[in-house]
């Protein structure tokens, strides 16, 4: 996000006298004199009182006549430059950018303001590809504020800095602007912006490269985002997405980054020490430059009437009081590799932005349950694990590929082909259920001969007459086999094609899990059972951006198609939710042949999610099952996403 300059750091050299514009060191030789030559003839009858007032009254900066002479320095066409100026000025204030973005159809691409929520509900991160094809190893941290957790003090320090109209405006400011242009005029160059905190925002929206449009663009949408969202959303939304240095976007990250506390715990030279980092979030970031920053602050909010010279005093000689919390530090190395292998194969080169789909609140909530499950024991030491998720829209939420991207750096989420296991179960329910079964006829778990093949139950018992319902809760094979023998093998693997998993009639095993597929793959086909049958498109790409900040690629809005009937499939989550021994939660677990794969697979409200543990050699793990560890982790972590009671 791109913040305005201040004008503090030119204060020294505003206040000095610029050089008298006729010298001899700079006026031009004069030509030959005429019978009427052009002097200001009146110049010599001047006292030198007077001579002297008129000489102070040029050096004053904000003079017209300094402002001129400088103006004159810095550009070629000054007339040119101010009536640019005052043109934006006064379109500022108008109706001038929408009828303008109306007239040439600029404006087609905007959320609406009935949209623009939505753009800020799904937090997003955005990674540099190096030259080389490569990302960073650390990415800029994330971690959504809630709207109660931002001190009154931060508030109005982030409004005396940044936009001191911001209650009382609607987007745009054009008192600020015009004060901004004279500052600007005033020095010959862009020492401060008149950008609001509204417009700043919208800025994240339409990017930062610089065309005669984009400012247009974005005053249209800094406009529909104040039509939209409320005057505290916005502050949250920008304090979430300001980006602070150390690695840190958003207000949460850089408290913990920066004073190793929350937001909420932020003293006010805390606070001010941060927003003073907005504008230059890049630089130097250890105690004096913090220090210089919060006085930088704090002086702007003594100068706004916001707190007194004593509490600034007073902030200053307390200075920073640092929490017990560990900094944040995320690593996606998975993820990232994953986006770069997809990024690969679509011949991009060369540094570019990419905006990615991951949701840290997500990856955060399945790094916890992986660790958790490690620190109490419950993971071997050679046991390795995958989880993905995936949003009702289809973004790909979280991503795990190993334990520790430390000491193994392979994708077991992306890459890895494992047998399912009984996960695939639900998809060969879901075929008798389009045919017109009902959950509740008879199916009879009973030994099977298939073409010389007789899968067995885990238990080599069998139940008998059982009803769809119960044969997918108890998960007897006997009785899926049973089942799809009736309703057509071939018409279960054109239906597990539809979902994206493989399923190949002349091996009927695929019934039970026993052909390979990914973690991914089976996210996949169960996001499309949460989203009733419709296809689900992940991805883990929003978009991708040039250095320029034009558009190289965006995520299209995938059209879902339907490809199994939505009164089949309401019938079929039924069934997992009963599956599923806990409430709101829909899954099927799986175990591989001789315990090599232990899945679990499901959704929520929130998310789909899956869940693999096994060995990389692949090796037999005796008393490990899908319904233990693996559905421990996915239960912990769709607990994490559930919003609080």
């Amino acid at each position: 996000m791109t913040h305005r300059t201040t004008t503090h750091r030119h204060k020294a050299g505003l206040g000095k006298a610029p050089p008298k514009a006729n010298t001899s060191r700079n006026r031009p030789p004069s030509p030959p004199k005429s019978p009427c030559p052009r002097t200001r003839h009146n110049a010599t009858s001047r006292s030198p009182d007077q001579r002297g007032h008129r000489s102070k009254t040029r050096n004053r900066p904000g003079d017209i006549r300094t402002i001129w002479q400088r103006l004159r320095k810095a550009c070629r066409h000054p007339w040119r430059l101010l009536a640019l100026g005052m043109l934006a000025a006064i379109t500022l204030g108008t109706a001038g950018p929408q009828l303008i973005l109306a007239a040439h159809g600029w404006r087609s691409d905007l959320p609406r303001s009935a949209e623009v929520q939505q753009f800020f509900e799904q937090p997003t991160l955005t990674l540099e590809i190096q030259d080389d094809g490569s990302f960073p190893q650390h990415c800029a941290c994330f971690l959504p504020v809630d709207a109660q957790d931002v001190p009154a003090h931060l508030r109005n320090a982030l409004l005396a800095s940044e936009d001191r109209r911001f209650d009382t405006h609607q987007g745009i400011d054009l008192i600020g602007t015009l004060r901004a242009l004279r500052a600007n005029l005033a020095a010959a160059r862009v020492v401060q912006g008149g950008s609001t905190i509204t417009q700043q925002l919208a800025k994240s929206l339409t990017g930062n490269q610089r065309t005669r449009h984009r400012k247009i663009r974005e005053l249209v949408l800094a406009r529909r985002i104040e039509a939209s969202i409320d005057k505290e959303e916005i502050l949250r939304l920008y304090l979430d997405r300001a980006y602070f240095g150390r690695s840190a976007t958003g207000i949460e990250a850089a408290a913990r980054a920066f004073f190793s506390k929350p937001a909420r715990a932020l003293t006010l030279f805390e606070g001010a020490a941060l927003v003073g980092r907005l504008p230059k979030p890049s630089g130097r970031s250890d105690q004096a430059a913090l220090e210089a920053d919060a006085r930088r602050t704090l002086d702007r909010m003594v100068a706004a009437e916001m707190i007194t010279r004593a509490e600034a005093t007073a902030a200053l000689a307390e200075g920073p009081q640092p929490g017990g919390l560990p900094p944040l530090s995320f690593n996606i190395r998975h993820y990232q590799d994953w986006v770069g292998r997809a990024l690969h194969k679509q011949g991009l080169r060369g540094r570019f932005q990419v905006v990615l789909a991951l949701d840290l609140r997500h990856q955060m909530a399945a790094r916890g349950a992986i660790a958790d499950a490690i620190a109490q024991g419950h993971l071997d030491a050679d046991q390795e694990v995958a989880l993905a998720a995936i949003a009702p829209d289809g973004r790909v939420t979280a991503l795990i590929g190993g334990r520790d991207y430390r000491i193994s750096q392979f994708d077991r989420a992306s890459l890895a082909r494992r047998q399912p296991g009984s996960t695939v179960k639900p998809f060969t329910f879901l075929t008798a259920l389009e045919q017109g079964w009902s959950p509740e006829q008879f199916i009879d778990d009973a030994p099977i001969l298939l073409d010389g093949w007789q899968p067995r139950n885990h238990d080599r018992l069998y139940m008998g007459k059982m009803t769809l319902s119960e044969a997918l809760e108890h998960s007897r094979n006997a009785a899926t086999v049973r089942l799809a023998k009736q309703v057509g093998i071939s018409e279960v693997a054109d239906l597990f094609e539809r979902f994206g998993l493989p399923g190949t009639p002349a091996r009927p095993a695929f019934l039970l899990g026993a052909e390979a597929t990914g973690v991914l793959d089976v996210a996949n086909a169960y996001a499309g059972l949460a989203a009733d049958g419709r296809r689900i498109m992940s991805t883990g790409i929003l978009g991708v951006l040039a250095p320029d900040g034009n558009v190289v690629l965006r995520r299209a809005r995938q059209p879902q198609d339907q490809i199994a009937s939505p009164h089949a499939v309401a019938a079929l989550n039924t069934m997992l939710h009963a599956a599923a021994p806990w409430d709101g939660f829909a899954g099927k677990s799986g175990t591989s042949q001789k315990n090599r794969d232990a899945w679990f697979a499901g959704f929520s409200g929130q998310a789909t999610a899956v869940v693999w543990v096994g060995r990389d050699d692949a090796g037999p793990m005796p008393g490990t099952f899908g319904g233990g560890i693996s559905a421990r982790i996915w239960r912990q972590f769709l607990e994490a996403l559930e919003p609080p009671v």
